[in-house]
């Protein structure tokens, strides 16, 4: 057979050519059925295999900050059950009653710099809160006025005390300004404990010492 009886590739010019037109819906039939095929293998094997599980990513654990008053002396007062925590080169100037007062060593040959955390009794025989005892104790007259010595109140100029309440660990306290006393203004500290109240207070002027300051009123707590 020439090869002439087979340049007929294309199947309707085969069919119009004299080929059966059985033998050519075959060929058709048998085509569809190669090209499905190979359609179907190829897209087999080009599926996607399953996706890697990303591995779980750790999150860093947060830094701790380091307890700067870890290797503090701690000043405990058993009577009025509490205690507080001053740095070593801090040393104890009063304690009386209750009352006792913490200073920077370089303020030794200068006491008059006034540099210093004062801790105070103050009494609550009918066990009231912060913001009733305070209102009770304060008036708005200015410090060493006539108005202020006839009130007989501890606090004064009370429209500038600027009172807001914190916490101090477990405690809730009220702090306040005394503006315009003698010799300079207080950052005084409130802490209910029944019968008695804390007071906390050192000057606002001695910046080099605030820090400090506020780093002993943060571990004050009431011992059980």
């Amino acid at each position: 057979m020439s090869k002439k009886n087979f340049k007929c590739c294309n199947i309707k010019k085969c069919l119009n050519k004299g080929i059966s037109t059985p033998v050519g819906i075959i060929v058709v039939l048998v085509l569809t059925i190669i090209v499905g095929g190979v359609a179907w293998y190829v897209g087999v094997n080009m599926e996607p295999g399953p996706s890697p599980t990303p591995s779980p990513t750790e999150s860093p654990s947060p830094t701790l900050e380091p307890d700067e008053t870890a290797d503090w002396k701690i000043y405990t007062d058993d009577e009025y059950g509490f205690e507080i925590k001053y740095p070593n080169f801090y040393y104890i100037i009063d304690e009386d009653f209750g009352n006792v007062s913490f200073r920077n060593e370089k303020y030794r040959e200068n006491p008059s710099g006034g540099c210093e955390f004062n801790i105070l009794i103050r009494p609550n025989p009918l066990k009231k809160n912060l913001e009733e005892w305070l209102r009770d104790n304060s008036t708005e007259a200015e410090f060493a006025t006539d108005a202020h010595e006839k009130s007989g109140k501890l606090y004064f100029n009370s429209k500038q005390a600027n009172i807001e309440e914190i916490n101090i660990g477990r405690e809730k306290a009220i702090k306040f300004y005394q503006i315009g006393g003698h010799p300079n203004d207080w950052i005084n500290t409130l802490v209910e404990n029944g019968i008695y109240i804390i007071e906390m207070m050192y000057f606002p002027k001695c910046s080099s010492e605030l820090d400090v300051f506020n780093q002993i009123l943060s571990t004050f707590k009431f011992i059980d």
